[in-house]
Formats: C-alpha cells, structure tokens, sequence
C-alpha cells in the first residue's frame, strides 16, 4: 500500500507531457503536491480568525513540526508554516483568508518528493491532531472545521479505506465462498485445499507486485482492492474446476493417480487457456499508453498468472502428497469414522449430503437405486398409512408397488415393473453372474450392464440442468433465444454510446464520508475551485531574447488579457499568480525591475509592497536561469475536473497555437537591465498607494505554491533549452508556450486514452479472434465468440450508464445520489476485464462441448450434455466469483463501487444468461459447422445424448493406468494406487446395437 499513488500523467505526444519536460528543465523539484494545507473552517463565530483557540494552535503546530524536523536529523520543509496568526505581513495575511471570512489555510512547504514526500506527509497529518489537542479542548473543537489537504492526504486516507475493504473481503466474501465451495465439492477436505491455495496466491500476488510498484510501475491506490477480488475470485473457481473433476474421477473408482491425471489433462488444460487469455487482457492496457492503466492491467495480470501458476502445481502436489486423506469424501469429508456414528446415519442428513461415500461403480450404482427405491417405498407406505388412518381408499384398488415403480424405466421385457419383480430381477442377475456359466451367465451380465445403463439414463432425464439444456438446444427454442437476446442488446447498445458520459471527478476515488473529503468540499465553497488545481501556464524564451525584459512582459501580459476575454467563464485576472498584473491593474517593468533591485527600501511605506512584488517574481521566474522562462499558475473559475472544462480544453489549446501564429513577439533584446529613473520619480504618489493594495490582493492565489530563493542577477548563465515539441505551441520567432498541471494532465491523458481506445478494443477482440480459432481449430467458434463478447459488452455498458447516472442504487447506497456519471477509468480498463471474465466461462463450456465431440457425439447432444454436465460447476463458479467482486460494492470509494457494478454484473449475466442459453443456443444452429475447417480432426459420430458410455471407465485406460504406475515404479502397496473393486466397465454399457438398445425402448415407451 505504501508504494501505491493517485497519480495520473500524460503519455509522449500530449501537449502536457511536453510541458511537463519544460515544466522540469526551467523548474525543478517544483510539483503541486509538495504543498500540504491545514485548513479551518468556522462554524459559530462572524469571522474564522475570532476563534480563541486558533492562535494557539498554529504556533503550536509550528512548533510541533520544528521539533519534528529537528529529530528526524534532515531537512524536512522548505520553508516556515505560512500562517494568518503566524506573520504580523498583512500581505501574506490576506490572501489566506477567504472572501467570505470563514476560512483560512495554513500551508507547509515540504522539502523531499516522491515517497520520502509521502512518508513526510504522513508524520505533518499525524502531527495536526495532536497540536489540536494540545492547544484547544473538545468543546472548542466543536467551533470550527480541520483537516490536511493536497493529493498527499487523499492518497493516506484512500490507503487506509482500501485496508477496510480488504477486511471486509476476509470477513464477509471469503466465508460464503466457502460455503459455496463446501456445497459444491462435498467435502471440507478438498476445500481445505482451495483455502491454502487462496491465501498462497494472494500472498504471493502482493509480494510480487511490491517490487514492481516499487522500481518499475506505478499502481493505483485501487489496485490492491481490486488485486485481492481478482485473486479470490479465481483461486476458487480454478480450484473448484480442478477439485471438482478430481471427486468425479474418484467416484468412478479410478485410482488416486490416475485421477489427478485426468484433472489436470482435462480441468488443468482449461484452467491454463482461461489464465492464459486473462493474462493477455489485462496486458492489452499496454496499448492505452497511460500509466494509471498500464499499472492495474499489470496488477490483474500478475494476479491472474499467480493463480493460475498456484493451482497448477499446489493442487496436485497436496494431492498426491496426501492420496488418502484427500480422496476420502464420507461425509462432506469428515471422514467414514462417522457412519459409526447412529444419528449421522439419517436419511435427512443425507439429503444434505452427509453420506457415505457413493461411488460411481457398478455396485456403487445399484446400491444407490435400491437405496432411492427404498426410501420411496418407505415414504409411500407412511402416506397410506395416513391415508388409512383418515378413512381414505387409495388409488382406487390399484397396487401401491405397481403405482410407485410404474415410471422407473428397466431394460426387461416385464409389463409392470414393481420394487419386487425389480430387487428379485437384480438379484437373480447378480447370482446368474456368479454361479451359472456359459449363456446364462452372459445373458445375466448383459442385463447387468443394461440395468445400470437404464439407471444412468434415467438419473441424467431428470437432472433440470439436462432438461433445460436440451430445451435450449431445439432449433426453434434456439433461435427464439437468439433474437430475444439481440432485441435486448439493442437498447442497451443504444444508452451506452449515446448517453454514457464520464467525469475526472476525483472525489470518486476518495473514501465517501471521510474526513478530508468533508473539508475539501468546505475548501471549494471558501476559495476559489481551481485554487486546489491550478494549471500552469509555461512561456520558454530562451530562445529568442529572454523573459525578463519590458517587451516580453507586455506580450505575454496582452496574451493572458485576451485569453480571459476570450473564455471569461474559465479565466479571469483574479485567478492568475503572476509577476505581470494583479487583480486591479498591471505590474509594470519599472515596479518588478525597482523591488528586484531593491528600490523599496528608499520609502519605508512600499517595503511591504514591494515583499509582495518578490513574491509574484519568484513563484514566476525560472530559479535556473530568471531570463529563461516564466510560469503562470491559473486558478479556474470552472471546477478543474468539471465536464465544462474537459469540453473547453480543445478550444484553448486552438486558441493559444491560432495567437501565436497570429501575433508575432516583437523582437527584443537579452540586456535584462537598462537605464531609468527611480520608481518613485517615474510614478505619482496616488498610483503607487492603488497598485499596493492592489498587490495585496493577487497574492491570495500565489500562496498555493511555494516561494523560491532569486538567484543572483549575474547567473544568467546559458542552459540548453528543452527542444519544442510538436505537441507545444511554437511561435515563428520560436517562443514556446505550454500548460501543464494535474488538470491538464488529467485532461490530456483521457483524450489520448479514448482516441486509442477503439483500436485497443479492435486488437483485443482479433487476438481473442485468433487464440480461440487455434485453440479449437476453427473459424467458426472464434467468430461466435466474438458475438457473444459484444453482446456481454454492450448489455454491460448499458446498465451500467442506466444505473449510475439516474441514481438507481442511491436508495442502497447513500452516497451515490450526486453520482451523475462514470469515472473515466470505468469504461477503459472495463472492457478488459469484461474481454477476460465473458471468454473464461465461455472457454470452460465450450471446451467440455469438445471433450464430448471427440469422444464421437453429435454436436448436438455434445451441447447438451457439455452444458448439463458442467451448469452446476460453472454456476456455482460464478456465484463464487459475483460473491468476490461483492466486495468492493461494499467499498466507500465510488469508482470501486462501480467497479464491482460492472463485474458482478459481468458474471451474472455471463453464467445465468449467455453461457446458459446463447452459446448453447448458437452452437446448437451451427451444428457441425462449428468445427469448420477442422472437422476432420474430430471423432466419427456415433452417439447421442442418450448414451451413457461417457461415465465408463474405458478397459484400456485401467490397463494403461496400471503400466503407468508400474514405470513410476509406484508400489503394489501404495496408496496412489487405491481403487475401486469394481469399475464401470465401458465394453459393457449398451450402445445403439446392443440387443437392449437404450434409444429402442425409449421409442416403445
């Protein structure tokens, strides 16, 4: 957390950027965020300065910070605390009191930057409440308003409100995610499991990024709480994936071994394709060019490939390291030790899982069935017995057994199936199989299989996920989706690219109802709103005469007079810090060249006049070299993150290259000194009197920025000027001018950000396009994705402008009921993410359509029974993954909130909407034509849904299994080597020929 930051610059080719290279050759070490306000604001008295206990309190502060200073053995501020009670100055009093009296700032100049700054800032905002508390009590601290100001104390307390969302995500998210996981997995062994997979990966996930953030990239203040959802989100659906196929292969009777062979062939392959394509999401921010984004793409992609890396190799490693422990899921995995236990033996706690363990095998199977056919004899019995007891007849004479068993399909030639010709059927065949030899016993043998291919086939009709599969998968059914859903696109598309609208407001990113979020907007009601965020106007001459010379100091004065005419809602005089003029007239050559030469002194009254005179001149000259350059910080009327503002940048940047083209600086020389009279000879009395109270005015919004030490007037010294760039603004004679400052920067980065914002998208979806079509060797798959994406994005985007700007979440959420649009970053870096979560899901369906392709299904009952096989797992992986993202709904900070709109709202829609009934629904319509070209790749179709050989354990495979272990030289005796004593043997399940054909007696039912 401490190496994160708020900070957002413009990329190479911005007009700001080039600025900024002016900005630091003429100005080093001078940034805005070295200047740290202590701001009062009254509540109860006529004036801020009557509170009693303010005096005391900034000569204590002062004092408090001396003390700080002097102990931690460096220089640790520039200059003395600036304060109304702290300078008898009424030059440096005024300004910092506001116009309407009720405030007033202290300000402290900081010394070091970068991180040192942060850590510095840190001591000053700890300091403030213990000098209050020293100097006034809690009755008086009722009076009035305090807080620190500047970007400093936003990132400190963002920081501190991101360390409360991650606790909320320990204590809330991660509890249901396990409830989830224990629900799904059966077994509170294997979610052992996914919870020391998960703290591994997050804790792996921060310590790799805190050397990147620390020497490489910058990373958002955001990024860790969106780094742990991330985490969290795919920990556990990637161990569930794995875990999930490692009990299905376990309940088979396959061995330990080769079961977590199977999981990783089949589950580790679509983990990786999902890690793999998450991963180059997130890095496609690369293309946004901008360093904010750049530095959360990498945080999720760091994330993503951590987790995937984590589970790969953790989850087999804990496996095999502990066959016997991990393979045992009696009991939700307590253990067998339980079925000793008489209570744990109840048919309602097996209704809630609570069982033996009940294997997938042939006498697993039949075991089950009689225990099912039991349970129902049981409950119906109890209801006639109700019904007897009531005086009713039942079922008009018909038989109870026939009437309860009618429906349950056996492969016998028996009219009327009942619980008794059913268990003396199964156990004549299980005494022919082990007694007679020759035809009887194949006869017995071949109805043993029929008999579990029946029970099969009848436990996959009444899934709800198989029958809403097929539903889905009928050509009408399909096609009625399909257009339902493009009709519901279409609106959606419709608000999000006609009425989404964005905004740099900055308050989205601080914790809502903190204290500096309080103060900062008292600040703005008090002061001018660009007095937070002034922009820097930067004029470099150094190529052609000089700044410091009456000619130049006209042109630029004539310059700024036409700019405020020009936009006199933006700019006034007032707003601007400058040497050139103040809020009631110009300052001319003669005045700045008289204080610079230390005229004053000759007329006791003008000193203080001309202090302030000096104080304009070294805010606006160059320290490097004064003839150089010159800079003028302007205090907007407009909010500098204001829409207004945004909208208006272009047309000042147009004006500002259309006046130098139009008005050529006249030429001047570089003799910084000349010959005049005195000041007090060359000016009445009465002008004189007007321009010092005119001074004392203007230097209200210079106190935003730090005073600099003059050099001395023979250090004109020559430095090698910053080379204009196009992105400046170049007159003929070579005068470059350029605007700089958080807002501009701000400004600049999101235009570039939105102007490559299309071909980034465009880039994306055509790697998607090309990883997906070789993945699956066809054309046709990667174009339904890309359709499928689209329909994600747009459906996404638009709810998301619908809810936020019509305030449809404030009756939940108190504090978005000002929200009236997006943050900017919302749009940008969601796109990625909605890229990289709809494809994860999607790769999970539609690789599982393909495992069930190649084993020689159809397609359509490929998607079929791929969709009804994994809807449990994928849904619950999205109810998991929706439960991560939670979290940050749950977060004070706006964009956060927002963030977690979008992805929850992404998975949901994905797992109950698209992957449940679009890609089934177009896959379906495709046919065989989702495999083209590559259909010859695929196994010849022989099978439909109703075939039941995929639960098979293929003989051969068994076999090699035991070749395996041999070569790994596992012992006979080792626990890898547990398995079942009887498997489903594959060559026994019946196919369309066998003489009890499973789709024949479906067609005479």
């Amino acid at each position: 957390m401490s190496e994160t930051s708020l900070s957002l610059l413009a990329a190479k080719g911005a007009q700001s950027y080039e600025a900024r290279q002016i900005q630091t050759h003429w100005f080093p070490n001078r940034t805005a965020d070295q200047t740290a306000f202590c701001f009062v604001h009254n509540l109860e008295f006529k004036e801020v300065t009557e509170i009693p206990c303010l005096p005391k309190f900034q000569q204590t502060f002062r004092d408090d910070l001396l003390e700080l200073e002097k102990s931690s053995g460096r220089k640790m501020f520039r200059s003395d605390m600036i304060g109304y009670f702290l300078t008898e100055n009424q030059y440096i009093r005024s300004p910092i009191v506001s116009n309407n009296k009720n405030g007033t700032v202290m300000m402290i100049q900081l010394h070091e930057t970068g991180r040192k700054l942060q850590s510095d800032f840190n001591l000053v905002s700890t300091m403030v409440d213990k000098s209050m508390n020293k100097a006034c009590t809690k009755t008086e601290q009722k009076q009035f308003i305090y807080g620190m100001m500047g970007i400093n104390q936003f990132l400190l307390e963002t920081r501190d409100n991101i360390m409360d969302d991650l606790a909320v995500m320990d204590t809330i998210c991660i509890p249901l995610a396990i409830v989830v996981l224990i629900i799904m997995l059966r077994s509170i062994r294997l979610v052992l499991i996914t919870i020391f997979a998960t703290a591994t990966s997050i804790l792996t996930s921060f310590l790799v990024m805190f050397p990147i953030a620390k020497y490489l990239l910058e990373i958002p203040t955001f990024a860790p709480s969106l780094m742990m959802s991330i985490c969290l989100a795919l920990s556990v659906d990637y161990s569930l994936f794995l875990l999930s196929r490692f009990r299905e292969e376990i309940l088979k009777g396959r061995s330990v071994y080769r079961s977590v062979h199977q999981m990783l062939k089949f589950g580790g392959r679509i983990i990786a394709l999902s890690g793999i394509i998450l991963t180059i999401a997130f890095l496609s921010n690369l293309f946004l060019r901008n360093n904010l984004l750049f530095g959360i793409g990498t945080t999720a992609a760091v994330a993503t490939f951590i987790n995937l890396t984590v589970n790969f190799l953790l989850i087999p490693s804990l496996i095999l390291a502990f066959p016997s422990f991990f393979s045992d899921f009696g009991y939700l995995g307590i253990g067998t030790c339980l079925s000793k236990v008489s209570c744990c033996r109840n048919s309602c706690w097996g209704k809630l899982g609570i069982h033996e363990m009940r294997m997938q095998t042939e006498e697993g199977i039949l075991q089950e069935y009689e225990r099912e056919v039991s349970e129902k004899k049981q409950k119906r019995k109890k209801e006639l017995e109700q019904n007897r007891a009531r005086g009713i007849v039942d079922n008009n004479g018909v038989d109870i057994e026939d009437d309860l068993f009618r429906s349950i399909p056996i492969p016998t030639e028996m009219d009327e199936p009942t619980e008794t010709t059913l268990l003396r059927h199964h156990q004549q065949t299980l005494k022919a199989s082990d007694e007679e030899e020759g035809e009887k016993a194949g006869d017995a043998k071949e109805e043993r299989s029929a008999l579990i291919a029946r029970i099969l086939l009848h436990n996959q009709n009444k899934s709800r996920w198989f029958r809403l599969a097929r539903w889905t998968a009928q050509p009408l059914h399909a096609v009625i989706i399909v257009i339902l859903l493009l009709l519901v696109t279409v609106p959606f598309a419709l608000e999000y690219t006609m009425h989404m609208r964005q905004s740099l407001d900055n308050t989205q990113i601080l914790a809502q109802g903190s204290k500096s979020l309080k103060v900062y907007q008292t600040l703005k009601k008090d002061f001018p709103p660009g007095l937070t965020q002034p922009m820097q106007m930067l004029f470099d001459a150094s190529e052609c005469g000089g700044v410091f010379n009456e000619a130049f100091m006209d042109y630029a004065r004539d310059m700024l007079t036409a700019m405020c005419k020009m936009f006199p809602t933006i700019f006034s005089k007032e707003g601007m810090v400058s040497v050139l003029f103040t809020k009631d007239m110009d300052l001319t050559f003669d005045l700045i060249q008289a204080a610079y030469n230390d005229e004053c002194r000759e007329d006791a009254d003008l000193q203080e006049m001309c202090d302030g005179v000096m104080y304009l001149f070294n805010l606006s000259m160059s320290p490097v070299n004064h003839n150089a350059s010159m800079l003028v910080s302007i205090g907007t009327i407009l909010d500098p993150m204001s829409e207004a503002l945004y909208d208006s940048m272009p047309d000042i940047y147009n004006w500002t290259a259309t006046y130098l083209k139009d008005h050529p600086k006249p030429k001047m020389g570089t003799n910084v000194q000349r010959e005049r009279r005195p000041l007090l000879e060359t000016m009445t009395r009465e002008e004189i009197v007007r321009m010092k109270n005119s001074v004392a005015q203007t230097v209200e919004m210079a106190q935003a920025l730090p005073p600099r030490a003059l050099p001395s007037p023979s250090s004109n010294t020559h430095h090698t000027p910053t080379k204009p760039s196009p992105a400046s603004f170049v007159s003929p004679d070579k005068m470059v001018v350029g605007y700089d400052g958080n807002t501009n920067q701000m400004i600049d980065s999101v235009r570039q950000i939105y102007k490559v914002l299309p071909p980034a998208m465009a880039i994306s979806l055509s790697v998607v396009f090309v990883v997906v079509g070789i993945i699956f060797k066809s054309i046709v798959v990667p174009i339904r994705t890309v359709f499928t994406l689209a329909t994600t994005l747009f459906i996404v985007y638009g709810f998301l402008t619908l809810t936020f700007q019509n305030q449809f979440l404030s009756p939940l959420i108190s504090f978005l009921k000002d929200v009236d649009s997006l943050y900017f970053f919302i749009p940008v870096f969601g796109y990625s993410l909605v890229i990289g979560l709809a494809l994860d899901y999607d790769i999970f369906l539609f690789y599982r359509i393909a495992e069930y392709r190649d084993k020689g299904y159809k397609t359509h009952s490929a998607v079929v029974k791929a969709t009804a096989h994994s809807g449990a797992i994928i849904t619950a992986a999205g109810i998991v993954m929706a439960i991560a993202f939670f979290g940050l709904i749950m977060s004070k900070m706006v964009v956060l909130v927002e963030m977690g709109v979008l992805l929850v709202t992404t998975v949901l829609l994905d797992t109950f909407v698209v992957r449940l009934f679009l890609v089934p629904a177009l896959c379906s319509l495709f046919g065989e034509g989702n495999w083209f070209p590559g259909c010859w790749l695929h196994a010849k179709v022989t099978k439909t849904e109703n075939d039941m050989s995929d639960l098979a354990v293929n003989p051969e495979e068994t076999k090699e299994e035991e070749e395996w272990l041999d070569w790994m030289k596992v012992k006979k005796t080792s626990r890898l080597r547990k398995t079942a004593e009887k498997h489903i043997v594959g060559e026994n399940i019946p196919r369309s020929s066998s003489k009890y054909s499973i789709q024949a007696n479906d067609e005479q039912r």
